[in-house]
């Protein structure tokens, strides 16, 4: 499985490092609608304002996302036009394991009381 990889911070530096099948795109090899249609997935860990600039882009490469890009509004046609292509996207506001873990911990004493 080939991974197309927008933002390589600490996450996506992670996901690059235990995958050898991952094309890095930053500001020296920008994402293109060729380029990214070589993979099999797009992970995303840009910031809101530029994977919003990108949205379109990703939406039209017709692949499945994953992102973890936070700090924005979602466009509220978003759902239309993934249906419309077959397409599933999953977004998380964190993959931190620990955030994850004390998120279910607070759910789940919240149903306690």
């Amino acid at each position: 499985m080939k991974i197309a990889l927008l933002g390589a911070g600490r996450t996506g530096g992670k996901v690059a490092e235990l995958h050898s099948e991952t094309e890095k795109f930053d500001e020296n090899n920008k994402p293109t609608l060729e380029k990214l249609r070589e993979s099999d997935v797009i992970i995303s860990f840009l910031p809101g304002p530029a994977f919003l600039e990108y949205i379109d882009l990703l939406v039209e490469t017709g692949l499945p996302v994953v992102t973890g890009s936070t700090g924005f509004d979602w466009p509220e046609d978003i759902n239309q036009r993934l249906q419309s292509r077959g397409v599933k996207w999953v977004n998380a506001h964190n993959f931190s394991l620990g955030m994850n873990i004390a998120k279910s911990m607070i759910e789940y004493l919240g149903k306690a009381s």
